[in-house]
C-alpha cells in the first residue's frame, strides 16, 4: 500500500496531507471511481481508523495511490494485501525520488541519523558493515557497534521467504541497500523484516 506522513498526527494533518487531498479532489472528486479490494476476503483490512484499505481507479483511469507516489506525497509501504502491485507502486515512488519531488525534496535518513518511531514509516540507504546470526535472527548491522547503530534484523520465520525469492542476506555484507519499515528501539534503531519488499539492494 501507501503512507501520506502526517495523514493522522495528533495535532492535525501535516502539509503533505492536506496536499494529498487537494490533489485527489482536484483528479477524483465528482467522477465514479472503482473501489479494489483483494479478492480473498481475509486479506481485506481496515486500519486504525475503521476505514476500509482499498485501491481507488477513477473512471478516466486515474489511480490515486500512484498519483500520490508520483508526486512525493507518500511511500510504497509492503503489506500482503498489495503483494502482487507492489512493483508498480515502487515504480511510481520511483518517479518522485528521482527527480526530487515532494517528500523526496529532503535527504532521507541515513543509518547514522536515523530515529526510532515505531508508528511511522521510514526509508534508510546505507552500506551493511557485518551480517550475524543470532538464536537464528540474521542481524544486518550498518556500524560497528550492533548495541548501539542502525539494524536490520531478519527473523527466523522469514529466512525460507527470502530464499525463495532469491535473497541470501549472508551474502549483503558489503552491500548497499535500501530499506524500510517501522523503525523500533532496541539496542539502536532497528527495522524488523516482514516483506521481502522492504529490502531493495542497490548495488
Amino acid at each position: 500500500g501507501i503512507e501520506i506522513p502526517g495523514q493522522y498526527a495528533p495535532d492535525g494533518a501535516s502539509d503533505m496531507a492536506l496536499a494529498a487531498k487537494t490533489m485527489l479532489e482536484e483528479h477524483i472528486k465528482g467522477k465514479n471511481i472503482c473501489i479494489l479490494l483483494p479478492k480473498n476476503p481475509r486479506l481485506q483490512t481496515t486500519n486504525r481508523m475503521g476505514q476500509t484499505l482499498a485501491q481507488v481507479l477513477s473512471e478516466d483511469g486515474v489511480w490515486a495511490q500512484k498519483l500520490f507516489l508520483e508526486n512525493g506525497l507518500a511511500l510504497a509501504v509492503p503489506s500482503e494485501t498489495t503483494d502482487d502491485i507492489y512493483p508498480l507502486l515502487l515504480t511510481a515512488e520511483t518517479i518522485a525520488r528521482e527527480g526530487k519531488i515532494g517528500l523526496w525534496d529532503t535527504d532521507m535518513p541515513n543509518p547514522e541519523t536515523i530515529q526510532p518511531n515505531p508508528y511511522i514509516t521510514q526509508v534508510v540507504t546505507g552500506e551493511i558493515v557485518s551480517v550475524s546470526t543470532i538464536k537464528n535472527n540474521i542481524y544486518l548491522n550498518f556500524g560497528a557497534n550492533w548495541k548501539e547503530d542502525f539494524t536490520v534484523m531478519i527473523p527466523s520465520n522469514m529466512r525460507s521467504t527470502l530464499s525463495r525469492a532469491g535473497l541470501n542476506p549472508a551474502q549483503l555484507q558489503g552491500k548497499t541497500i535500501r530499506v524500510r519499515g517501522n523503525v523500533e528501539s532496541y539496542y539502536g534503531p532497528l527495522i524488523k523484516i516482514r516483506y521481502v519488499d522492504q529490502i531493495e539492494i542497490l548495488n
